[in-house]
């Protein structure tokens, strides 16, 4: 028997918690492009500094190197909060009440695949689709990719009964 379910504001930020928990296992805490970003500037940021050096002497150039020196610290600070900006904007865009995240969903369990059905559609999930999952108090999360994940809640894994925990341990082999 389906269970049906909506998810809010609060299950979208646990969803990303639980993207943010997974990437920090694969991957480690600290994230590649960003020191790949500040290595950039610092380097950049260096040749500009040795050039105006060099030709300081010639040209008088100290009052240049300074505007140069503050448009380096300004850009070093925006590639800094570049990816905090760009959450936030994202979040604006995908949190909006029209979101498919938010619609009234269904979830079943039939043949040893998660059905999921709501108003944009329907997705049959096989067992071996799941590459990962976690939980957390409030959460079921099945991850289908690195990033994308199926949101199950508690209550309504409860009201599937045996039949999704069969289907958690088939997707862990437990079966």
């Amino acid at each position: 028997m389906p269970a049906t379910f909506s998810l809010d504001a609060t299950d979208y930020n646990l969803l990303e918690r639980a993207v943010i928990a997974r990437f920090a296992r694969s991957h480690g805490r600290l994230n590649a492009t960003f020191f790949a970003q500040v290595l950039a500037w610092m380097f950049m940021s260096l040749a500009i500094f040795s050039f105006l050096r060099l030709s300081e002497n010639q040209f008088g150039l100290q009052r240049a190197f300074g505007w140069i020196l503050s448009f380096a610290a300004i850009g070093f600070l925006f590639s800094v909060v570049r990816p905090t900006i760009g959450q936030w904007l994202y979040k604006r865009y995908v949190l909006n009440a029209s979101a498919a995240f938010f619609a009234q969903q269904s979830v079943a369990i039939e043949a040893g695949s998660l059905v999921l059905q709501s108003a944009s559609g329907k997705s049959i999930i096989p067992q071996s689709a799941i590459i990962d999952q976690s939980q957390d108090e409030r959460n079921h999360y099945l991850f289908i990719t690195g990033t994308h994940a199926v949101v199950i809640p508690e209550v309504s894994a409860a009201a599937l009964g045996t039949d999704f925990a069969a289907y958690l341990a088939a997707c862990r082999g437990e079966a």
